[in-house]
């Protein structure tokens, strides 16, 4: 890979960046570790809701409404800091994770109608605060 990114600017970064890069994917793991078991039996690979499923608003999904999503994208950056090829990390967190996103989110307003429509309100889709 190196060989073909060789000239690129965002390929030469500080090799602090992989002891960075390192640390965000630790926090990237504990976060999602931490968001599935929130979930406890109401995850699932696939995107069901079950009949007697209610909408999570503990622990980090006081916050947001996708924090294992979150963590997952925070161990990707953590890898692509560390690996210095920050485009194409960028790029497939985009796409894969819009996509799930909408389609969650659709299932999660068909099934709880306004409950989910209150929390949705209350809370940013990936990023605290922001969105």
């Amino acid at each position: 890979m190196n060989l073909f990114c060789r000239k690129s600017y965002l390929m030469i970064l500080p090799e602090i960046m992989f002891w960075i890069g390192c640390a965000v994917i630790i926090v990237g793991i504990i976060l999602r570790l931490y968001s599935v078991l929130t979930l406890e039996r109401s995850f699932t690979v696939s995107v069901q809701v079950d009949l007697d499923q209610k909408i999570i608003q503990t622990g980090p999904y006081r916050y947001i409404r996708h924090p294992a999503y979150s963590g997952s994208i925070l161990s990707l950056i953590g890898i692509a800091l560390a690996l210095r090829s920050i485009i194409v990390t960028i790029t497939i967190i985009a796409v894969i994770y819009r996509y799930r996103i909408k389609i969650e989110e659709k299932i999660l307003e068909n099934n709880f109608r306004t409950h989910y429509k209150e929390y949705k309100k209350n809370t940013k889709r990936i990023i605290p605060f922001i969105w």
